[in-house]
């Protein structure tokens, strides 16, 4: 969704107003959505078919908090719009709401949007990343395939963590031992942090954090095997030194 899609420069009192005369809005690229500032969005939605699927559902994933109206009336929120950051509430990073078949009937209709962006800690490149209309058994099918095998290289890098320290604790203290269990773990707790979006509908405000804690991630699982193998092959200290100042270089 979103071809045809007009925004106010003023956010009116009636956005979601059926009658309201929008013809001289200027049309809007919902890619071109940023931060700071609040909008009045109404986008045309043409239904072809003659009945579309059950289980249609109404997606909405983007930073920002929203309320959703099809053909003038409320059907979902996505946090709370405001006018500046003190009225602005922060909602889950994405929306679903179905979408009954006589909402869905064939010819034109109207989804009104009232958006605000305030709550953003950082400028972002993009803060709007899709809006569709789409089966919902459909998206399960997809999810569950996305979920299951990283779910089950997580469990097996955390079951390596486990077994590798106890190797360490109980058997042989060999630095590369619980320096491999360490790798194990933050392989495991990145794979964690990529599917937990399948997961948990995490406020929108958390994304950014969310980030930030992936990169740290990276660099620790990174850090952790550079230094398995020098540890393994019993590197010297010196070199040991050397390359980890120049990794922390890079790295910065």
């Amino acid at each position: 969704l979103g071809e045809g899609a007009r925004v106010a420069n003023e956010l009116p009192a009636n956005c979601h107003d059926v009658n309201l005369d929008d013809s001289e809005w200027p049309l809007l690229n919902l890619s071109q959505i940023s931060e700071y500032k609040n909008y009045c969005i109404r986008i045309p939605v043409n239904i072809t078919l003659n009945q579309v699927p059950r289980y249609t559902v109404l997606r909405a994933l983007f930073l920002g908090s929203a309320t959703f109206y099809w053909d003038g009336k409320y059907i979902a929120d996505k946090g709370q719009p405001g006018f500046d950051l003190n009225s602005e509430q922060v909602g889950p990073i994405e929306m679903s709401v179905p979408l009954s078949q006589h909402e869905l009937s064939q010819g034109q209709h109207l989804l009104s949007i009232e958006l605000s962006t305030y709550s953003h800690l950082e400028d972002m490149h993009a803060i709007y990343y899709g809006m569709f209309l789409t089966s919902n058994n459909g998206r399960q099918a997809i999810n569950f395939q996305q979920k299951i095998i990283p779910l089950m290289l997580a469990g097996a890098m955390f079951l390596l963590a486990v077994f590798f320290a106890l190797v360490y604790f109980l058997y042989e203290k060999r630095p590369a031992f619980i320096i491999f269990g360490c790798l194990c773990f933050f392989s495991g707790s990145l794979i964690g942090l990529e599917v937990i979006k399948y997961f948990w509908n995490y406020p929108w405000d958390f994304h950014i954090l969310r980030l930030r804690i992936i990169i740290l991630n990276v660099l620790l699982t990174a850090m952790t095997l550079i230094a398995y193998y020098l540890f393994y092959y019993q590197v010297k200290r010196k070199v040991i030194w050397v390359g980890a100042s120049l990794f922390s270089f890079i790295a910065l």
